[in-house]
């Protein structure tokens, strides 16, 4: 007997809105990762087991959880894709876009000056609540608790003084 089955676009909108729902108010991005690779230009690919980052410094509001569509005219990019946001209520949405501002002079505070991880976590709470604004950074080591949903391992990125960088991420389902 031959058997082939798959799951509908309707039980992939159903995980879709789901997994938005749970991420999209208490989402943070975790930096971390001061400790050079054995290769700098080629890190391990993450492990899916993964639970925490190590030596986690820094942590991040994540301002923008969006549903969104791919769209040529949209006005959000990532890779060589545009997308548009849609509501919650837009027909069966398979695409979640995550998107945060990482200011090099608030990490400098920290006494950081490079990074090698970053996770994103969702269900964080603090041992002092911070303020949940754009570009909010705390320090990592006041986090109580955490789920950690994400996690990228890449080259080292340096930071410098007076720059910026947008982290930006797609997730589809």
């Amino acid at each position: 007997m031959k058997l082939y089955h798959r799951e509908t676009i309707t039980g992939r909108s159903i995980r879709t809105k789901s997994f938005y729902n749970y991420i999209k108010d208490n989402s943070w991005l975790i930096l971390g990762g001061r400790e050079p690779w054995l290769e700098e230009n080629n890190p391990p690919v993450p492990s899916d087991t993964n639970i925490s980052i190590a030596d986690a410094f820094a942590a991040i509001y994540i301002d923008k959880v969006m549903l969104v569509k791919e769209d040529v005219n949209g006005s959000l990019s990532y890779g060589s894709h545009n997308y548009e946001e849609v509501s919650n209520s837009y027909n069966n949405p398979l695409i979640i876009y995550i998107e945060s501002l990482i200011e090099s002079n608030k990490l400098l505070d920290l006494g950081e000056d490079d990074y090698r991880v970053c996770g994103i976590y969702t269900n964080v709470s603090f041992l002092n609540e911070p303020n949940r604004e754009q570009g909010e950074v705390v320090n990592a080591g006041d986090i109580t608790s955490k789920e950690m949903i994400w996690v990228s391992n890449f080259s080292p990125i340096n930071i410098t003084q007076n720059e910026s960088e947008l982290f930006k991420f797609v997730k589809r389902f």
